[in-house]
């Protein structure tokens, strides 16, 4: 699995390095657990954000299918984004 070092923007915030994993896979149930969404729209990164608030972007037409959609993970060794679609966040 590729594993990139990206920068995310969390509004009002500073910067912080976040790993963007190339591959499909989410981690096992070990030590990881989810921390929320990211989303890249217009060329800026934001995250974590809650599922709600990708579902409502997605509905009311501020995030296209095209627009990057990652879910976030974390472990001790670090935050990791795994790919997605938008309306993978409006599943229960």
């Amino acid at each position: 699995m590729a594993v990139h070092t990206v920068h995310f923007r969390r509004s009002g915030s500073a910067a912080r390095k976040i790993s963007l994993c190339g591959g499909a896979a989410v981690p096992g149930s070990g030590s990881s657990k989810f921390v929320g969404w990211f989303y890249e729209q217009d060329g800026q990164r934001t995250g974590p954000v809650t599922a709600g608030e990708i579902a409502a972007r997605v509905q009311d037409g501020r995030l296209k299918p095209d627009d990057g959609v990652w879910r976030a993970y974390q472990d001790a060794s670090g935050t990791y984004l795994y790919p997605a679609r938008a309306t993978d966040a409006m599943k229960p």
